[in-house]
């Protein structure tokens, strides 16, 4: 019995949720130790929000080269713990496989060998590119207005003399309407992983500006890390 046989047996019969939980880490494990070796690209990445007591989840497209030398297309749903923040669209990552399943490989990339215990395959991987639920850009756009967001000074938010995980962010907004260009501060601004490469003075993101209320600013971090995703 593996690492995660025994971190996670005790679930193994609370309902469903802790049964397919310890399916999908046992078959991670198995994966991690058995599956064959590739470099994937990461092409598509999909983000869905956590609950009031879960985190987001991430999800991966990955294109890596099979045993037989084929073009493989697979996803996987895994968190990447403390490697979080430095994942991008694009980048190469080691990964194990099957031929069909993947699991990026985590211990490769220096992180510890239990985090990968939330991983499950994906029969229906992310498209190309970013989607993440967490910004609601329909909504967005049907209550605000469209606008160029430039980034003056970014600064972590402070809470009682200790700096989070938000940000502070100075910008000049620039309202495709033809609104003139204003300054303004969007404080606690939570960044996603894979667009923290974008938070320097001069980076141009696209936005949207909530009508009759310009300091109410909501940037597309997605769209902007399509375009510039820094790898």
């Amino acid at each position: 019995m593996g690492f995660l046989d025994h971190l996670l047996d005790p679930l193994s019969g609370v309902g469903g949720v802790g049964k397919r939980l310890h399916r999908n880490a046992v078959k991670g494990e198995k994966l991690l130790r058995e599956g064959g070796r590739a470099q994937a690209r990461i092409v598509g990445i999909r983000v869905t929000p956590g609950g009031a007591d879960s985190p987001d989840e991430q999800e991966y497209a990955l294109v890596f080269t099979g045993d037989a030398g084929q073009t493989v297309r697979a996803g996987c749903r895994q968190p990447l713990g403390e490697l979080l923040p430095d994942v991008r669209l694009g980048m190469e990552v080691p990964v194990r496989h099957d031929g069909e399943r993947v699991i990026i490989d985590t211990p490769a990339m220096g992180a510890p060998a239990d985090e990968g215990w939330g991983w499950k395959a994906l029969g229906d991987p992310p498209p190309d590119g970013i989607v993440d639920y967490t910004f609601e850009r329909e909504k967005e756009h049907r209550k605000g207005t469209e606008a160029v967001v430039t980034i003056l000074a970014a600064e972590r938010s402070m809470v009682l003399g200790i700096a989070t995980a938000n940000v502070d962010l100075g910008v000049r907004v620039a309202p495709v309407d033809g609104t003139p260009p204003y300054e303004t501060t969007l404080k606690r601004a939570l960044i996603p992983f894979y667009a923290l490469h974008l938070a320097e003075p001069g980076t141009e993101v696209p936005g949207v500006v909530r009508n009759g209320k310009p300091d109410k600013v909501k940037i597309d971090w997605g769209a902007a890390a399509v375009t510039s995703p820094g790898t």
